[in-house]
């Protein structure tokens, strides 16, 4: 047997110890008027529990309720599940030093060969995109969907943001606050580094938010001329020289990330692919155990209940209860009419809807995901994938009224919404549609 939540015994039993040991150390009021064998003979003989008899079938109920809180349960069974599908974003650097030719035809182009290699070798992955200079700019939120993505990197036209410098602090509390609910925060850097080579701000930053850097870098050590609108950079009658960034490796590994230098060939973003799949939550065939348990705590539960009921019983009848014990046995027993049942095992439920999904079943993996939405509180991570199952299926009003339902603060799934439902307005067809 185990205990789920063990935080209740270590906080609460030992200030109800303390309580109780006051309690039991008092003497009744009219005991200390009298000598204790004088008080004997006053007494009334009643066949009931005296007050210390009551305040330790208190303790002991207390200490029963306690031990329920705590959710004492045992191992059922160990289920082998997918797990969640890792997200990974992407930050391609768009700042003028990128221009620079030291890698062929420039570092920028390098940069987004690289990006689209990556995006053909993810699988399960959903990857975002995001590029940066002085400023952040979205290029896509995190998805799977292979074929938009590579639209729309090469529909981006970096020369329209190109900006001097690169700023990485201004990088990472972007893609902080885009992965905020990621389980783990896996940002990738396609960047040359810029000239700040003081990296510890950033490094602590991203230390403090749990993200993890991976780091592609796309530049040479000996660097070359900075281009500018096709021409050399001039400084004093000199080219100004841009090289690699010498911290982005100390970078990457101090927050548990890994550095590469951009290869010739996939052979890079194939050895970053398998480190982010061997780091995920199910390892590298993306399964993890989960262990499965039969809950115990309605036996010390009901204990309990039982021996307030016991001590609330024994109570002289010129005694006030606040709550008389036919109330308590009728709360026991009906518990307001509410039907004990049990509730469906989460993981299985969403596994239901990604196997359908897997395999082309759209419908089926539309309805399983709005059972796990149903079951999660409308949760509306749920009701996007089972809108987005819809819309696969070629439902696209039925999508469209879904993801019209959905509300939440997080500003990335908003987005991810209002640009889906756009798309089902459109496939539905009809201006009044895009302006509903």
């Amino acid at each position: 047997m185990t205990f789920l939540h063990p935080e209740f015994l270590y906080l609460m039993l030992p200030p109800v110890f303390i309580l109780f040991y006051f309690i039991l150390t008092q003497k009744e009021p009219t005991a200390a008027l009298f000598e204790s064998r004088v008080y004997e003979r006053l007494r009334v003989n009643e066949k009931r529990l005296s007050l210390r008899q009551r305040n330790m079938i208190y303790l002991l109920a207390f200490i029963l309720l306690i031990v329920a809180m705590a959710q004492p349960a045992i191992e059922e069974a160990t289920v082998r599940v997918k797990a969640p599908d890792p997200e990974l974003t992407v930050a391609i650097d768009i700042s003028a030093s990128m221009q620079t030719d030291d890698l062929y035809p420039s570092r920028l182009d390098v940069a987004r060969a690289k990006l689209l290699q990556l995006i053909d070798r993810a699988q399960a992955e959903r990857i975002g995109v995001l590029a940066f200079g002085k400023d952040v700019y979205v290029i896509s939120p995190p998805s799977g969907d292979k074929a938009a993505l590579r639209q729309m990197i090469e529909a981006f036209e970096p020369d329209a943001y190109a900006e001097k410098g690169t700023d990485i602090m201004a990088l990472l509390a972007a893609a902080n606050s885009a992965m905020h609910s990621a389980p783990r925060k896996n940002l990738l850097l396609l960047t040359d580094g810029g000239d700040r080579r003081d990296v510890s701000e950033a490094e602590a930053y991203a230390k403090a938010n749990g993200i993890r850097l991976f780091i592609l870098g796309t530049a040479t050590p000996e660097g070359g001329p900075l281009i500018l609108d096709g021409r050399p950079v001039m400084q004093e009658g000199k080219p100004v020289e841009t090289a690699l960034n010498p911290s982005l490796r100390a970078l990457a590994a101090s927050t548990g990330g890994l550095y590469l230098s951009a290869a010739i060939g996939a052979s890079d973003v194939s050895a970053l692919m398998a480190e982010l799949r061997t780091r995920a939550a199910g390892g590298a065939d993306g399964i993890k155990e989960v262990k499965r348990y039969g809950q115990l705590f309605i036996l010390p539960l009901g204990f309990a209940l039982f021996l307030i009921l016991v001590a609330n019983a024994s109570m002289s009848k010129r005694e006030r209860v606040a709550v008389p014990p036919v109330v308590l046995l009728g709360l026991l027993l009906f518990g307001g009419g509410a039907p004990l049942h049990s509730e469906p095992f989460d993981y299985e439920l969403l596994q239901e809807a990604k196997t359908h999904y897997e395999r082309g079943d759209f419908p089926r993996a539309a309805r399983a995901f709005y059972r796990y939405a149903k079951h999660k509180d409308n949760a509306p991570e749920a009701l996007y994938d089972s809108a987005h199952a819809l819309y696969r299926a070629g439902k696209y009003e039925a999508a469209a009224a879904l993801w019209g339902r959905i509300r939440t603060k997080d500003r990335l799934l908003q987005f991810k919404t209002a640009h889906n439902l756009g798309n089902a307005h459109a496939m539905i067809g009809g201006i009044e549609h895009l302006q509903a």
